[in-house]
């Protein structure tokens, strides 16, 4: 769905929202110097920030979708 919004669209800076933030959960990063992390921010599909709640949601926009995982494990799908 959102791939049809961008395609259909002439300026790419419009297409750009902040669809996504994933928000107090114990994430996995897979990254030996920081390991652990609360939230994960999405923005066209893509994985554009991870850190912690409030960096992550200083992001949001009015369109965005926010999800509280309540402690839960988020981890990478490869």
């Amino acid at each position: 769905m959102k791939t049809r919004k961008i395609q259909k669209m002439h300026n790419f800076e419009e297409a750009c929202d902040m669809e996504l933030i994933l928000k107090n959960g114990k994430v996995a990063t897979m990254n030996a110097s920081r390991p652990w992390a609360e939230a994960v921010a999405v923005e066209n599909g893509k994985i554009v920030k991870v850190g912690t709640n409030d960096e992550v949601l200083a992001l949001k926009e009015n369109v965005t979708k926010v999800i509280d995982l309540e402690g839960k494990l988020l981890v990478p799908g490869f």
